[in-house]
């Protein structure tokens, strides 16, 4: 899996990997907090990877509204 859960408190963090930005080189990560028990977390985590492998994950700041609606219809 190419991610990771961290524990913050009582709530948990989920970071995949997106690979490398095409303009600056630099790594990116998605990231979401998950309330609930670690089982909660571990499957939110293969979700979010399963998101950035099938190519359906999209940051909020990247797409505009139009944008995202029609990734989400399609």
């Amino acid at each position: 899996m190419q991610g990771h859960i961290q524990r913050r408190g009582d709530s948990w963090r989920v970071t995949a990997y997106l690979g490398r930005d095409e303009s600056t080189g630099k790594k990116r990560y998605a990231q979401r907090t998950v309330r609930g028990t670690k089982s909660d977390a571990q499957s939110a985590l293969a979700r979010l990877v399963t998101e950035v492998n099938d190519g359906r994950y999209a940051s909020a700041g990247s797409l505009t509204i139009s944008e995202l609606l029609d990734r989400s219809l399609s």
